[in-house]
């Protein structure tokens, strides 16, 4: 069944149905669109993820329990250390294709 599928896709993309979503034209172009998708994506999940964390502190606070507390602590600092990696990410994928784009 999946072959058939599989052969199905293929026909038609092959038959100009399906058009090919990558409108790049060169790598970096490929990479700064990639990072221009995911930049704002990632930038509303850390905000969700920062805004649910508060919430976890506050019922870690309001009911007094000390692993709660130590969990939340914990939370956020998972939060903060998967921001870190993404914008981290994102100005190295800039400056690499900066650095491509110098030397042609």
């Amino acid at each position: 069944m999946f072959l058939t599928i599989l052969h199905l896709v293929r026909s038609a993309y092959a038959q100009g149905l399906i058009p090919n979503p990558i409108t790049a034209t060169s790598f970096t172009a490929l990479i700064d669109s990639i990072t221009a998708q995911l930049v704002p994506i990632a930038t509303v999940l850390a905000v969700v993820a920062i805004i649910f964390t508060g919430f976890k502190f506050l019922t870690a606070a309001l009911s007094g329990n000390p692993g709660k507390l130590t969990e939340s602590k914990k939370m956020f600092y998972y939060v903060l250390v998967g921001t870190a990696i993404t914008v981290g990410a994102a100005v190295l994928a800039n400056a690499v294709v900066k650095f491509v784009t110098e030397l042609k």
